[in-house]
């Protein structure tokens, strides 16, 4: 029996899911398929660390328990809090350790780059902090996990999220089933099929060489284990009524599962999950005399991988070779898992599907060019598919670009564009929601990334329905992009706002419309975005129908029966939440983008909506004329990933806030603050703030330093701002009456 020493890890703030965790580990040792293998013992520091005076609580840690590169397992957590500062110094960092869950994560986290162990789960919890929360303690939880993101990331590995201690009940079980799956090894299925069959050997000595030879050949591989994605080539078969050697066959499956290997070798170094690809001589064959009882074969196939041996196949690559005339067609096919139902337009779509023909059977081994670059083209969609999955959207967009080039028709070309142009505007959505900061001069390009990838689709076939989809959001994007420069809903001309409607009109109308495009609920979607922008002009007219549609697309995701449409349906939740706070309706705004946090899986959305919410907060406290609540906010507020813009806005609204509640000195700051961000790119919004802190130094008696702020807004914007050159000469006036004459 193995024991497995599992550390656990978190500030006190997750109390309850520690205790979900142990509780989960308990019910994992009284599992029959379990507790004869495994015990799982839980080392927490309120169950194993006694309340030792004279020593700081960390130390206590560390001399009571084992310390966490010992574990087998450690699973750490955080939520509200980081923890109490150490003050031994992180060698990573060369500061000091900003917590004792700071400093097990890193203890452990060395000791795997050394030895690859503890394995190391890592989770966050989603919902919004406490309003009691340190906004300080808040800043410091996120500038921990931004060390995983981007190119310049400190740190390497992946984390998931959770809401709720049942959640994160499901999430633990579920990971520690996946690593117990990957513990296993032959030698364990080696004693169940020596057991099963000794009755056999003590019957047949001949048959005991021939089995102990099988089985020691089974010990020599090395075992099939779930990575993240998991590719299953089962090979090419021939058909019934096709004489073609068994030989030629096995060339073919050979070709393809080796150059598509090759192909992801090259690759597997930029793919941020582990993809595993299982070999044809690992996997049972798919039979069938048609297209569909091969599919049958295949899914049958997905289901003995899974129930016999706890594998996932998310693809299963087969074929089936036959002849046609006198010509030997090769017809790659492919059955695709439940989790990735978009992959059943590329496939279909690309013409990997299609027969590939030779003249005879000796040629068929000249087929396996053509199979090395639909082996090309396959991997290049799986990495973007990967990349997509892990966020790293600009990985993705080159991967399809990758994928474009390869391709030697036009045929099917227009998907991969339309992949690559989700990859733009995903990125698009990444940077602008604050993730990472820094990157938002990139949005306009991407918008333009995007728009010509769609209309490129759109040229190859212009009855492509998701090219449309995607087109209308790019310029529904683009028209907002104005109302950011002008800060005014009202600036987005009923032109600009018709060309987009006229845009996902053509995506229902269109007659290429795959179902898992979902185009419906994506074109309701988009036509409640354009009635939202109505609404916040000044037409209330239109509000009821922007909620109904809203209300739809929540309606088709169906609590998770429509996986596909999750994102689509937290994106909902969101604008329901932006229209209700605009009716000044609170409550119901905040439940609107709590249900936005807890669906969506995307942390860049999650933190958007999160601040969203703090809006709401600030906008109620504001109303009720409780300035200290709503400045508290704001804090909060303020601590989070802002590009410039949100920032920008955020800090106006704080020092007009101020300056209500009379507090000058702080709006000074607060505006100091926001004319120093990089807001070259919105001219107005840069130059009212200098005009607000003039008007806050004017009040404060500072005429000087107004005049020196009226100055430098009147230089960023003099076509807006032509107005203070009166306000300048009158205040230098009244400074020059107030300075005594020599």
């Amino acid at each position: 029996m193995r024991n497995v020493k599992v550390f656990v890890s978190s500030p006190g703030d997750l109390r309850p899911e520690r205790q979900v965790i142990a509780e989960v580990l308990r019910e994992f040792n009284e599992r029959p398929t379990i507790r004869d293998r495994y015990k799982f013992s839980h080392y927490l520091y309120e169950d194993h660390a006694p309340a030792q005076a004279g020593e700081g609580p960390q130390d206590v840690v560390n001399t009571q328990m084992l310390e966490p590169h010992e574990a087998d397992l450690v699973i750490c957590m955080y939520w509200s809090r980081y923890g109490t500062p150490l003050e031994a110094i992180n060698p990573d960092t060369g500061q000091p350790y900003g917590s004792g869950t700071e400093w097990e994560f890193y203890d452990a986290y060395r000791a795997y780059q050394r030895r690859k162990r503890p394995t190391i789960l890592l989770y966050r919890k989603s919902t919004p902090p406490p309003l009691t929360a340190d906004p300080a303690q808040i800043a410091r939880v996120i500038a921990f996990f931004e060390r995983f993101n981007g190119p310049q990331a400190t740190l390497k590995g992946l984390y998931r999220t959770f809401d709720t201690p049942e959640r994160m009940r499901k999430v633990i079980n579920d990971d520690i089933e996946a690593l117990i799956a990957t513990w296993e090894r032959p030698a364990y299925r080696l004693r169940q099929r020596i057991t099963a069959a000794l009755p056999l050997l003590l019957a047949m000595l001949i048959g005991l060489l021939v089995v102990v030879g099988a089985l020691l050949a089974a010990v020599s591989e090395e075992p099939l284990v779930n990575a993240p994605f998991n590719i299953a080539f089962a090979g090419f078969t021939s058909a019934p009524d096709a004489d073609i050697p068994a030989s030629d066959v096995d060339v073919l499956t050979e070709a393809f599962h080796t150059n598509f290997a090759t192909r992801l070798d090259e690759i597997r170094v930029d793919l941020p999950l582990v993809v595993s690809v299982w070999p044809p001589d690992r996997l049972d064959v798919v039979t069938g005399a048609s297209a569909d009882q091969r599919a049958a074969s295949a899914a049958a196939l997905v289901t003995r991988l899974r129930d016999r041996d706890n594998l996932r196949a998310d693809i299963v690559v087969y074929g089936v070779v036959e002849m046609r005339g006198d010509q030997v067609a090769v017809v790659p096919e492919f059955y695709i898992a439940e989790n990735w139902p978009e992959l059943h337009e590329v496939f279909g779509r690309f013409q990997l599907t299609t027969a590939l023909y030779a003249t005879n059977i000796d040629r068929t081994r000249a087929l396996s060019g053509d199979l090395s670059n639909r082996s090309q083209i396959l991997a290049s969609i799986t990495q973007g598919v990967v990349q997509m999955v892990a966020h790293q959207y600009d990985d993705a967009y080159r991967a399809y670009d990758a994928a474009l080039r390869a391709h030697r028709q036009d045929t099917g070309k227009e998907l991969l564009y339309v992949l690559r142009g989700n990859a733009a505007i995903s990125n698009y959505n990444r940077i602008a929601a604050g993730e990472p900061p820094g990157e938002s001069r990139r949005l306009p390009a991407l918008l333009d990334q995007a728009e010509a990838d769609f209309e490129a689709a759109i040229q190859i076939n212009d009855e492509y329905a998701r090219a449309y989809a995607g087109l209308g959001s790019t310029k529904y994007l683009r028209a907002l992009e104005t109302v950011v420069v002008t800060q005014t809903w009202g600036d987005v001309s009923e032109t600009t706002l018709a060309d987009i409607e006229a845009t996902y009109n053509l995506a229902l109308t269109a007659n290429d419309r795959p179902a898992s495009a979902d185009i419906e609920a994506k074109v309701t979607f988009g036509r409640a975005q354009l009635a939202t922008l109505r609404v916040l002009a000044g037409d209330p007219a239109v509000y009821d129908q922007a909620m109904r549609g809203f209300d739809d697309v929540i309606a088709s995701y169906a609590a998770g029966a429509n996986p596909r449409l999750k994102e689509l349906a937290a994106e909902a939740h969101a604008r329901r939440g932006l229209l209700l706070a605009h009716q000044l309706d609170y409550d119901a705004a905040r439940d609107a983008y709590q249900q936005a946090i807890s669906l969506t899986e995307l942390i860049e959305r999650r933190r958007l909506f999160e601040r969203r919410l703090q809006e709401v907060i600030i906008a109620e406290h504001t109303a009720a004329r409780d300035y200290e609540a709503a400045n508290d906010a704001y804090i909060r507020l303020l601590t989070t990933s802002l590009i410039p813009i949100d920032e920008a806005i955020a800090r106006f609204n704080q020092g007009k806030l101020l300056r209500e509640a009379g507090q000058l000195e702080d709006a000074v700051e607060t505006y100091t603050l926001a004319v120093a961000l990089d807001l070259d790119n919105y001219p107005a919004l840069w130059a009212q703030l200098h005009v607000e802190l003039g008007d806050s130094y004017y009040d404060l008696g500072r005429l000087a330093d107004s005049i020196t702020a009226y100055e430098r807004a009147l230089e960023i914007d003099p076509t807006g701002q032509a107005h203070l050159q009166r306000l300048i000469d009158e205040t230098a006036a009244e400074l020059d009456a107030a300075t005594p004459t020599p």
